[in-house]
């Protein structure tokens, strides 16, 4: 079994075999070992899984390859999504670097948070945190007219 394969298993297996054999720590590991490679099959499973498991990948992504995560991260967003995976996706912005760059994911990112913001009010503090952590507030609230989230309404 591959690395994905082994990853796929450990966090679409049922939540007490998930608990009970200690597979957030494996799948962590796992998702330490996550190649480019790898990303094909990965944006598959994210658009094909369910909720648990994208819950399980978040968490346990801690150590992501920053290559992997990136390209994740324009895959997913560019892909239609649903509310619960925009919070996922906002949790994995988390996991970026705290600088922010003049790279084609971090304009795309400013643009999909923005987009957010006005399609769903009620993540704009979930919103402001993910931006904020990786340095995107600044051009964030620019692209939204606003020159402090006080002014924002947060």
């Amino acid at each position: 079994m591959n690395i994905f394969e082994k990853l796929n298993a450990m966090l679409s297996s049922d939540e007490n075999e998930y608990y009970e054999n200690d597979y957030f720590l494996d799948a962590e590991r796992q998702i330490a070992r996550l190649s480019e490679n790898n990303l094909p099959r990965l944006l598959a499973a994210w658009q094909n899984q369910n909720t648990e498991w994208w819950n399980r990948f978040a968490q346990s992504s801690t150590h992501i390859p920053q290559p992997v995560l990136r390209q994740l991260l324009m895959g997913t967003i560019t892909a239609p999504t649903t509310s619960h995976k925009n919070k996922i996706i906002l949790s994995l912005l988390n996991r970026l670097p705290h600088e922010t760059d003049g790279s084609e994911l971090s304009h795309t990112l400013v643009n999909y948070a923005a987009k957010l913001w006005r399609a769903e009010p009620g993540l704009r503090l979930q919103i402001q945190m993910s931006t904020w952590h990786c340095g995107l507030s600044p051009r964030l609230l620019e692209k939204l007219g606003f020159g402090s989230w006080h002014e924002a309404g947060l």
